[in-house]
């Protein structure tokens, strides 16, 4: 694959845009070419296949988000498809993360294995390694997903909020 490619957005009243090839360090205005200007955000666009990538918007201000992206029919443009991080996690992962979404309450591995029709040394497993990985949290022999993961909004690129 072709390396990552790094673009600045600056406010209209600065009008300064940088395309190129992203640096192999962190990015600063010394390092990038044209006029220099603050800018409101970096965005790196990473492509993981010919039709998959991942675009992470680097706010100056606000936290950093990571879309996946996905190429359409055409090859002439791509859209967003979801959270990066939530596009790269396995099926099972991901089927695990739905039951939680809809549990009113912490489950056991037990219940999660009954529900997913596993083995209980399968889900047991899952959800430790989950946990380890801080897509859930252990309390008291029982799991849920981190409050903000629960309550976050979809990714938005036009706006926050």
């Amino acid at each position: 694959m072709s390396p990552p490619w790094l673009a600045t957005h600056t406010s209209p009243s600065s009008s300064c845009t940088t395309y190129g090839a992203a640096p192999s360090t962190t990015p600063s205005t010394s390092s990038l070419p044209g006029p220099v200007a603050t800018p409101d955000a970096f965005l790196l666009l990473n492509q993981r296949t010919p039709q998959d990538a991942d675009l992470s918007v680097l706010p100056t201000v606000l936290p950093p988000r990571e879309f996946a992206l996905q190429r359409d029919a055409h090859g002439a443009a791509w859209k967003v498809t979801g959270d990066a991080a939530e596009q790269r996690l396995s099926q099972s992962r991901r089927q695990i993360l739905a039951l939680f979404a809809g549990a009113p309450t912490p489950l056991t591995p037990t219940q999660v294995a009954a529900l997913l029709d596993k083995p209980i040394t399968t889900a047991r497993s899952a959800l430790w390694r989950m946990a380890n990985d801080g897509l859930l949290i252990a309390a008291n022999g029982r799991y849920h997903v981190p409050p903000d993961s629960a309550e976050q909004d979809s990714p938005s690129l036009l706006h926050d909020d």
